[in-house]
């Protein structure tokens, strides 16, 4: 689950995402946890729950339980609030992200080539209540990784990248 790389890049349909860690031969989770998850996260211009312009948290990534096969996803959540549903809880301070979940979502295509795993995301994939336009810039694209049982479980995590944005077209 160590993190030697993070990369992310337009394709004529959407976008893919590299992320390489030091050892890929086991897919155990972090001690304590059933489900390894390795994930890039960004955000983007896009819209809030009530159609208003927002910057949002988009992910994709991929989950290993049990060591098994790795499944892909996405999801997405808005920055900054305390919207049920939206990946985002926070009980103390309104108006302020606490926690941030990343709750499977959708579907999503990818592949594992050596110690790194590639996944592969149409524009539309976020669905039409969350649209990312194919010329939006990507800032904070970020490389997670960590350990959980459920999507709203606390998460043990791992390591981090650094974040770096993608410009739009």
């Amino acid at each position: 689950l160590d993190i030697t790389n993070v990369d992310s890049s337009r394709i004529k349909t959407g976008l893919q995402f590299s992320l390489t860690v030091s050892n890929l031969s086991s897919r155990a989770a972090p001690r304590g946890k059933t489900n390894a998850l390795w994930l890039t996260r960004f955000t983007a211009k896009s819209l809030g729950t009530f159609g208003e312009e927002a910057y949002r948290i988009f992910y994709d990534g991929a989950e290993s339980q049990l060591g098994g096969p790795l499944s892909y996803f996405v999801g997405s959540g808005e920055a900054d609030t305390t919207t049920p549903g939206n990946g985002c809880r926070s009980t103390s301070t309104p108006g302020t992200c606490k926690i941030v979940y990343y709750p499977v979502e959708g579907a999503a295509t990818g592949s594992v080539s050596g110690n790194t795993i590639t996944v592969t995301v149409p524009y539309s994939a976020w669905g039409p209540t969350r649209p990312l336009a194919a010329d939006a810039t990507l800032f904070s694209v970020t490389g997670l990784t960590f350990g959980r049982n459920a999507s709203e479980d606390l998460y043990a995590d791992v390591d981090a990248s650094h974040a770096f944005d993608l410009k739009g077209k």
